[in-house]
């Protein structure tokens, strides 16, 4: 929570110090317009991306697969257009760092890179499960009696 708690406080100062920079160079009111215009845009895009990858979602699912790509891309747009909205030039420069199509397919490459590894999984032949038939229905709460 503390690194949460710093992160946050670290990315407010660091919005403040780039909007008056950004402020000293184009003026207050183009750095308003450029806020107010990236916040149009996430709205936009908010908008569209929910209603697609909800539709890229069904899609994947009709076929009879998971759809995690398109979730973990549809999420990525999602994320992108939240910090588009999000008044500041640092979210909004993340923002649209996000709609690259080749920059998303990276984070998600990264982020699921930890899942293959081989190591991490398990295989069971039926043979191998342990069965004590004189142990209780696991479905059942431990403070059944029921024999």
């Amino acid at each position: 929570m503390a690194r949460f708690l710093f992160a946050l406080i670290l990315l407010v100062f660091t919005e403040i110090v780039v909007f008056v920079k950004v402020g000293e160079r184009i003026g207050a009111f183009g750095v308003a317009g450029l806020t107010f215009l990236s916040a149009i845009v996430g709205l936009a895009i908010v908008r569209h991306q929910g209603l697609k990858l909800l539709e890229r979602a069904y899609r994947v699912l009709a076929v009879g697969e998971l759809p995690l790509a398109a979730l973990g891309e549809g999420t990525l747009l999602a994320v992108a257009g939240l910090l588009l909205l999000l008044p500041g030039l640092v979210t909004d420069t993340v923002g649209a760092l996000l709609l690259i199509p080749p920059l998303r397919r990276a984070i998600l490459a990264a982020l699921a890179a930890p899942t293959r590894d081989p190591v991490a999984w398990v295989e069971l032949e039926p043979e191998d499960y342990d069965i004590d038939p004189a142990r209780p229905d696991p479905r059942l709460p431990p403070w059944d009696d029921r024999p």
